[in-house]
């Protein structure tokens, strides 16, 4: 799919605020598959919200050149329609994101105090990384990794945007278990 259609169905499902399924690729790898519904973007960058079976994951973004194919079929119909009718759709707010690179849209996150996973989904680089954002550069973000068990490292976390393939914000998991951390 060249660019600008992608552009062209994202911005449509953007304004009409459709349910969709996004596949994206990178470096020939198929990703997963979200659901939900585009809530923002820029020429380069996507701000989904996943909702997965009507329950609300959280928001994602990732690189615009990643996204491989937009669906919409009678199922995705049948699903936004259950989601206006549950209250799921309207509930959705699309926050303060500046989406022009890593930087803004990592300055944005932590301006409004959200805990981040950063993922890397390419499989011999495979890495899941969670924790607050404490420094960001034009080049790399700097966080304070926590694990499972909500113990953070002692040790800093530095992570290369070119080493990123999508971001998490705002989701149930990184929300309820950041309220268990343990302190340093």
């Amino acid at each position: 799919m060249s660019k600008v259609s992608i552009l062209d169905k994202i911005n449509d499902f953007t304004i009409k605020r459709k349910y969709c399924k996004i596949s994206r690729i990178v470096n020939k790898e198929e990703l997963s598959s979200k659901t939900g519904y585009i809530v923002d973007f820029s020429n380069d960058f996507v701000l989904f919200k996943e909702v997965d079976d009507f329950f609300i994951r959280g928001f994602l973004v990732f690189p615009i050149h990643q996204v491989s194919k937009i669906r919409r079929n009678k199922n995705d119909v049948f699903f936004d329609k259950i989601c206006k009718l549950e209250g799921i759709k309207d509930s959705i707010k699309k926050p303060n994101i500046e989406l022009n690179n890593w930087e803004s849209i990592f300055n944005s996150i932590h301006k409004l105090g959200f805990n981040v996973i950063i993922i890397n989904e390419i499989s011999d680089k495979d890495t899941f990384d969670i924790g607050p954002i404490l420094k960001v550069t034009s080049n790399k973000v700097v966080i304070n990794y926590f694990d499972a068990t909500g113990k953070f490292d002692e040790d800093l976390t530095e992570i290369q945007y070119s080493d990123i393939t999508h971001i998490d914000f705002d989701d149930i998991y990184t929300n309820t278990i950041s309220k268990y951390l343990k302190n340093k």
